[in-house]
């Protein structure tokens, strides 16, 4: 097969090599940003005052569980 002339003249201005420039991945990455309402409920916090003093002996509710109005805790 014969190259064209035409394009051997044109194969130096094809190898010349490309301006090019470096920028910090900071300034052209996106970094997704997900919102959502949310509630923060304290595990360890109690506010608890006994009516009457006495050994505790069984506790049915668990730490973080959700208990109802009334229900035995302690």
């Amino acid at each position: 097969m014969r190259i064209p002339s035409l394009l051997l003249l044109l194969l130096p201005f094809c190898a010349i090599a490309q301006d090019w420039s470096a920028r910090a991945l900071g300034e052209i990455a996106v970094y997704p940003e997900f919102r959502a309402p949310a509630r923060v409920v304290a595990g360890e916090e109690a506010r608890i005052a006994a009516e009457v003093g006495a050994r505790v002996v069984a506790m049915p509710a668990r730490t973080g569980a959700a208990v109802a109005r009334g229900a035995e805790l302690v």
